[in-house]
C-alpha cells in the first residue's frame, strides 16, 4: 500500500511540474504581446486632465 502512495505522489508532482512549465511559457508569450501592444499606443491629452510625459 505504501508503494502505491509513493507512485501516486510522484506522478502528481510530475504533472504539476509539467503544468507549471507550460503556463510559464504561455504567460511569457502573453506578456510579450501585451508589451508590444502597449508600446504602439499614442498618449493623448484629455482636456482638463492633461498628462505627464
Amino acid at each position: 500500500m505504501t508503494v502505491d502512495w509513493v507512485v501516486l505522489t510522484a506522478a502528481s508532482i510530475g504533472l504539476a511540474l509539467v503544468m507549471m512549465a507550460a503556463m510559464t511559457s504561455s504567460v511569457s508569450s502573453v506578456g510579450t504581446s501585451v508589451e508590444g501592444a502597449l508600446t504602439e499606443v499614442d498618449v493623448v491629452e484629455i482636456e482638463g486632465v492633461g498628462y505627464a510625459p
